[in-house]
């Protein structure tokens, strides 16, 4: 009897055989996910750069590049003019931006 059991104990168990598609499947959608996630990430990193406008400088500014209105403060901020109705608006530079301006 015990010789029979195990015999249909391997017969009801079958083959068992993973399926890999699936786990594809779900690191796509988790890698979709997360492109969304950076994609927002910087759309919202834009939006605070574009909100940071200021009309007028600080006094210690001065004039960096005549020719493109770059104005340093400080030792590594910098600010681009640009006219806007009338008046100039200045935009904070970013990083790599800063770095292109620096001799090497």
């Amino acid at each position: 009897m015990a010789i029979f059991s195990l015999v249909s104990l391997n017969a009801i168990a079958g083959e068992v055989t993973i399926n890999q598609s699936k786990t594809l499947i779900n690191n796509q959608v988790f890698e979709h996910k997360n492109k969304r996630i950076r994609n927002k990430q910087r759309e919202e990193q834009r939006v605070l750069e574009n909100l940071q406008w200021i009309y007028s400088l600080p006094s210690v500014c001065l004039l960096y590049q005549k020719q493109y209105l770059i104005y340093r403060c400080g030792k590594a901020l910098f600010y681009k003019g640009y006219a806007f109705n009338g008046f100039i608006k200045y935009k904070p530079l970013t990083k790599t931006e800063t770095l292109k301006l620096q001799p090497h």
